[in-house]
């Protein structure tokens, strides 16, 4: 019954009727305690009109056994007298622990406190000049005339206050009867509307059960239809609980058809120490009519199944509400497991990778010559230590930079052309540049690759500056063989001619590439006989 109020439909109109009994239960408790309230003010009304009357009466008896005393002085006569006290005593503490519903009729009520007091205090008074002087009568007509003044004010503040008190109930009274009125026709207009939720919840329910009623039918025949799949199919219902269950599920999972039908699938299809998400969750997770993902799921006798598990959700052809998920499951637990064997023989190769890189890093931190290695971006990604000495950064500053960032100067030089010809013609070259910005020049052994380039480089400016040095001596030593005027003839050890000036040319008249004709009579040809021996 549930899920017919899985709607958002009917879940507005049950709110509306629960908002509708809320307030129903609400006007019925607030009636209540106004009408407990107004009974409140009635009764403390009532309570004090009854004090009232009783003071009245308790200040009428004190003054009746005050006369009958004061005419035959008979003690026993008093009798009404000490009644009246004690009544008077105890309705006035009674009437002031009521509450005054006025500040006004507070003060009033003090008032006829005073009176009470000053009634008592007389008659006592009265009394007691009586027992002393006896026939003073002249004396006690003068405090007779005070107490019966101070009886009329006592009435009088009585008559006010019991008029308050009247006007209380009067209103009262007349608040109740409206109240009774409004609340009548709101208890009845909220019936009449809670009446027509219900009727219209009724129809909706009765609606949704017909479209159950069919949905099922179509589960019935889709469940037929899935039983000559030969994939697994499986369907559920909204809470998951399995309506169909094929062969090949069975086949599958382990379980019959009768072992499967009402059961939880996901209940059904974990492992007592796992809980396995079934699709249909993920899809209401999702918010999505359709879900595909691998699933963890075990079999009847426990085995681990890898499954690969599209689900869809079955909707209603007339509301499109949800009723179901079907689910066709695939195992791919044997390729899970070649995956995981596959995935060890990669890590094993990873951490050898990692063996060897760590082995070569260790090689490149030994090596004399400075090493760079650059990504496709001319970024940083390998300075050995002597890179960094010559570059005069840590290597920290100078990996993941950027070479044109870090040396802009380098855009314009021979070293970056360099590593342009060497990426595009994917050869590797061996350059022996100037850097004007140093003074020196290395010799750099460029490997260009696909991932990048890797430069081996070391100063040669020592070894460079002597052979500049040579160069110019021996451009010197040439233009003074050039203009002497002595023929000049320079021999190797195997007295073959390595220097033959042009005056020796002028001299001999063979030029250079004809003393190959003598051979080894060059010399004894050139040289008179006698000096060879010298």
């Amino acid at each position: 019954m549930y899920k017919h109020f899985n709607n958002n439909r009917n879940r507005w109109l049950l709110g509306a009727a629960m908002i509708c009994f809320v307030y129903l239960m609400w006007s019925t408790f607030t009636i209540i305690n106004k009408a407990n309230a107004e009974a409140r003010t009635v009764r403390s009304s009532l309570q004090r009109l009854q004090h009232f009357e009783n003071i009245q009466v308790h200040v009428h008896a004190i003054e009746s056994g005050e006369q009958e005393f004061l005419k035959s002085g008979n003690e026993n006569l008093l009798t009404s007298y000490y009644n009246g006290l004690a009544g008077l005593g105890k309705d006035t503490a009674r009437l002031f622990a009521l509450q005054c519903p006025t500040i006004m009729y507070e003060a009033q009520a003090k008032q006829l406190t005073q009176f009470i007091q000053y009634k008592i205090s007389n008659s006592a008074g009265i009394l007691q000049r009586k027992r002393l002087l006896g026939s003073d009568f002249a004396r006690l007509v003068i405090e007779i005339k005070a107490g019966k003044d101070i009886t009329d004010s006592i009435t009088s503040y009585i008559f006010l206050l019991q008029r308050t008190d009247r006007s209380i109930l009067e209103s009262a009274n007349e608040q109740q009867t409206k109240s009774v009125f409004q609340s009548m026709w709101k208890l009845w207009l909220v019936a009449v509307f809670f009446l027509i939720l219900l009727l219209v919840i009724y129809y909706m329910v009765n609606k949704d059960l017909n479209n159950d009623i069919k949905a099922n039918k179509l589960l019935k025949f889709n469940a037929s239809v899935a039983r000559n799949i030969f994939d697994p199919v499986v369907t559920t219902d909204l809470l998951n609980n399995i309506t169909s269950w094929n062969v090949y599920a069975g086949e599958l999972y382990g379980y019959t058809e009768a072992e499967a039908l009402g059961k939880n699938m996901e209940a059904l299809l974990s492992a007592a120490d796992a809980t396995t998400r079934t699709s249909g969750n993920k899809i209401n997770s999702h918010k999505k009519d359709f879900w595909k993902g691998g699933l963890i799921q075990y079999h009847k006798n426990g085995q681990r199944l890898y499954t690969e598990v599209t689900t869809s959700a079955i909707r209603d052809s007339d509301s499109g509400d949800e009723t179901g998920f079907v689910s066709v499951i695939r195992n791919v637990t044997e390729r899970k497991n070649t995956e995981g064997k596959l995935q060890k023989i990669a890590s094993k190769l990873q951490e050898e990778v990692e063996v060897k890189s760590a082995e070569l890093k260790i090689i490149f931190e030994r090596i004399t010559e400075a090493f760079i290695a650059l990504d496709n971006e001319w970024n940083y990604t390998y300075v050995n230590k002597k890179a960094a000495e010559l570059h005069d950064k840590p290597i920290d500053e100078l990996l993941g930079k950027n070479m044109l960032d870090e040396y802009p100067d380098l855009a314009e030089g021979q070293f970056y052309q360099a590593l342009l010809e060497a990426k595009k013609t994917n050869i590797p070259s061996r350059v022996q540049l100037f850097y004007p910005k140093t003074g020196k020049w290395f010799e750099d052994h460029i490997y260009p690759s696909p991932e990048g380039i890797s430069i081996y480089y070391h100063d040669i400016t020592d070894t460079k500056r002597s052979e500049i040095s040579l160069l110019k001596t021996h451009e010197k030593l040439t233009y003074h063989i050039d203009n002497t005027p002595m023929g000049v003839v320079e021999f190797d050890a195997n007295l073959n001619v390595v220097q033959w000036s042009d005056r020796t040319v002028e001299i001999f008249g063979w030029s250079k590439t004809e003393l190959s004709e003598f051979g080894d009579k060059l010399l004894a040809t050139l040289v008179f006989e006698e000096d060879l021996e010298l």
